[in-house]
């Protein structure tokens, strides 16, 4: 298929730096949400897995110390407005590429992205060596502690390698 004919999903995400290190890494959306119920479009134009590929750009950024930030400016101001960040860097790259495997976020469904700069400009997160396929079936499967409680289950993996090991039992 042409390029043209194929849908492409793009997420914005931000996060900042403190010094050297992130604050933390993105949110990359719900894993309870688009991924269990493909053909839903609650959370984007069209269903999850009509798109060929899902993109992040990532915008990481450093706060300016000693900016007003809550000041109340006047359009006419606006040519002197002091901008509240600096060093930004800008970095495009597939989902999967960046996801951890852990939630981005302590009280809420969301897949999580590495922390490390690095592993976020390369796109070498612990999904890369597996591909989007695995991506995508660890976080259909994943399940929180007081999810897996309130169905009465035990969970059946809490990161990648115990997912491997689950996976290839689950097989046999």
């Amino acid at each position: 298929a042409r390029i043209k004919d194929k849908k492409y999903a793009m997420d914005i995400k931000t996060t900042y730096r403190i010094g050297n290190k992130l604050k933390g890494g993105f949110t990359l959306g719900s894993f309870r949400g688009s991924l269990r119920t493909p053909l839903s479009t609650r959370y984007s134009r069209f269903p999850y897995f009509q798109y060929a590929k899902h993109w992040v750009l990532g915008i990481i950024y450093t706060r300016k110390k000693g900016v007003e930030q809550k000041r109340i400016y006047s359009i006419d101001d606006l040519p002197n407005i002091n901008s509240v960040i600096t060093n930004l860097e800008i970095i495009l790259q597939e989902k999967y590429r960046i996801a951890n495997y852990v939630p981005g976020s302590g009280n809420t469904a969301n897949i999580g992205s590495v922390a490390n700069i690095k592993m976020l400009r390369n796109g070498t997160g612990p999904f890369t060596k597996y591909g989007d396929k695995v991506f995508q079936d660890y976080w259909i499967n994943y399940l929180r502690r007081e999810d897996a409680e309130r169905q009465g289950i035990r969970r059946p993996y809490r990161n990648l390698r115990e997912y491997l090991i689950w996976k290839k039992k689950s097989k046999s």
